[in-house]
């Protein structure tokens, strides 16, 4: 469950460039203090200090990247995203990360289908996947089909 400790060895390389990941969070996000645990535990207790986060204008954790950066000591890397479609932008992020981290995940999303894209891949090649353990953010089926593919729940 997010918030709960992380095993000592679970802890991502250090000054990764990170990519958080997102399905929409509706219409009132403050309401959901799961999505919120889930990405204070990922930048607390996931990340090594000084990782560094790719915010990339108009995705879901956009507006919030900046803020974990400050209270856990993160870099914020803002990506250029102009010219790119409003659907691909989380794509953007994903394809300069060195880990990827999944916050919340619709079972019909992009969000979905772009992980998913990037678990199919050989695993030599791609980075690290993390997922939040929570089934209000990830659904039960999700999280057996990725941890088969190599991705780690948090």
């Amino acid at each position: 469950m997010p918030g709960s400790s992380l095993p000592h060895d679970s802890r991502v390389r250090p000054f990764p460039r990170v990519a958080f990941v997102s399905s929409h969070l509706g219409r009132w996000p403050h309401r959901r203090t799961d999505w919120f645990a889930a990405l204070s535990t990922a930048c607390n207790q996931l990340l090594d200090e000084n990782s560094r986060l790719l915010l990339v204008a108009g995705t879901t954790t956009a507006p919030y990247l900046t803020r974990c950066g400050e209270l856990f000591g993160h870099r914020v890397e803002t990506l250029d995203s102009t010219g790119v479609s409003r659907g691909d932008r989380d794509q953007l992020s994903v394809f300069n990360a060195d880990v990827i981290i999944a916050l919340a995940v619709g079972n019909r999303s992009r969000t979905r289908t772009l992980i998913q894209q990037v678990l199919e891949t050989p695993s030599e090649g791609r980075p690290p996947v993390w997922f939040a353990r929570s089934t209000s953010l990830v659904s039960r089926e999700i999280t057996e089909k990725w941890t088969t593919l190599g991705a780690r729940p948090f």
